[in-house]
């Protein structure tokens, strides 16, 4: 069994599955191929910060907080947050990730 596909960087809106060949070989060495496509199952990610309205990065891609994706389950996927912010004139530094690792954290 052979599985080809990729593991990082799309959403739902890509066009991603992954293929699966199954090859067998008789005694005589004889084979046969039989390949499927298989689409891998979704979930609604939420990225929230606190304040809200905060720049964050998703694999490159740049957001406001709160934003809502579709995603690719098991797909390796990077966010970032900024060092800081400046949110009613007040200063917010990242402290770290919420326990649900979908909100940030900032502190002031």
């Amino acid at each position: 069994v052979n599985v080809t596909g990729p593991i990082a960087g799309h959403s739902t809106q890509d066009n991603v599955y992954f293929i699966v060949t199954l090859t067998v070989t008789n005694a005589a060495g004889v084979s046969s191929s039989t390949s499927i496509n298989l689409r891998p199952l979704e979930v609604n990610m939420t990225l929230t910060s606190n304040p809200p309205g905060v720049t964050l990065t998703m694999d490159n891609n740049v957001f406001v907080a709160p934003y809502v994706t579709d995603m690719l389950i098991g797909f390796n996927t990077v966010v970032e947050a900024p060092a800081g912010t400046c949110y009613n004139s007040v200063q917010y530094n990242f402290a770290g990730w919420a326990s649900s690792l979908n909100s940030k954290v900032l502190s002031d």
